[in-house]
């Protein structure tokens, strides 16, 4: 007597496969395995899991992509819609970053950012809204347990 496909999927979400790794190899829909298989006791196999961790990574490198282009188009169109940034604009822009991340503690002005970009531009501001001279300047890295000194330096 041959075996019904209902009783082949049965056997097969018994042996740990998901309803799309059966409905594939059993041509069937996932709503009649649903169906079929709502009272079946489901533990996903080695297979299985391995596909599923194999579409998690897939998953999380397309987003990562997708992030990176967004971000690209987003500044994009910062660039044009700001354009050339005044010495207004920079001095504005600068007191905002200070004021948010900078210090004055005996006698010494500080300001701290884990963005070179931002460290960079308040370097432009310290030198041409403050008037400040390079020797004026001094940096430190303020490393946890996990990050790496040399990796930290390039940055």
């Amino acid at each position: 007597m041959p075996v019904s496909r209902k009783e082949k999927a049965i056997k097969l979400r018994r042996l740990g496969y998901s309803y799309k790794m059966i409905s594939s190899k059993l041509q069937l829909s996932k709503s009649t395995l649903s169906n079929w298989l709502k009272n079946i006791l489901y533990k996903p196999n080695e297979e299985t899991l391995r596909r599923v961790e194999k579409a998690k990574l897939k998953s999380a490198k397309s987003k990562s992509r997708q992030k990176i282009v967004n971000i690209r188009q987003m500044k994009s169109i910062a660039r044009r819609e700001i354009g050339k940034i005044s010495l207004r604009d920079l001095w504005m822009l600068g007191i905002g970053l200070y004021m948010g991340e900078g210090t004055k503690l005996h006698e010494e002005v500080k300001f701290s950012n884990s963005n070179p970009q931002i460290i960079r531009l308040m370097m432009i501001w310290f030198r041409n809204i403050c008037l400040a001279k390079n020797n004026n300047f001094s940096a430190s890295i303020h490393l946890y347990p996990d990050n790496d000194e040399s990796t930290a330096k390039k940055y």
